[in-house]
């Protein structure tokens, strides 16, 4: 498979991404959703939104390996590296976010679920009478 065969195919794959995408957001944004359903749909959303990302990365690169040119000058070759670790901290910042999220949305479900067995607990106790 060639360069713009594979090209072809990560622009596919991220539309397909998109696509997935949107209709999460729009899931989210619908009135019957529940709040179980938020947690997983982004969650969900998140997890769709860091392979997007890495798709975007890898298209780049592709993209970049296709083109043939002359060398770059040192001073457009260094902002080039500039711009790349700005990039690179970005995306490590995001990494990082992501994470914390999914960490906060499992901590959040896991201490809803721990409500739930105390509610169930609690009504299956009988009721005393205050004496009055």
């Amino acid at each position: 498979m060639n360069t713009q065969q594979q090209i072809q195919q990560v622009q596919t794959a991220i539309a397909a991404l998109d696509n997935q995408i949107s209709q999460i957001q729009s899931a989210l944004n619908s009135p019957s959703t529940t709040g179980d359903d938020v947690l997983a749909l982004r969650s969900t959303l998140v997890q769709l939104q860091a392979q997007r990302s890495a798709l975007m990365t890898t298209l780049i690169n592709l993209q970049a390996s296709s083109v043939q040119g002359d060398a770059l000058p040192a001073t457009a070759a260094t902002a080039q590296n500039d711009e790349a670790t700005a990039l690179h901290v970005t995306l490590t910042k995001s990494i990082t976010d992501n994470t914390i999220v999914k960490t906060t949305l499992a901590q959040a479900t896991a201490v809803k679920d721990q409500v739930t067995r105390l509610q169930t607990h609690l009504s299956a106790q009988p009721r005393v009478k205050s004496a009055g």
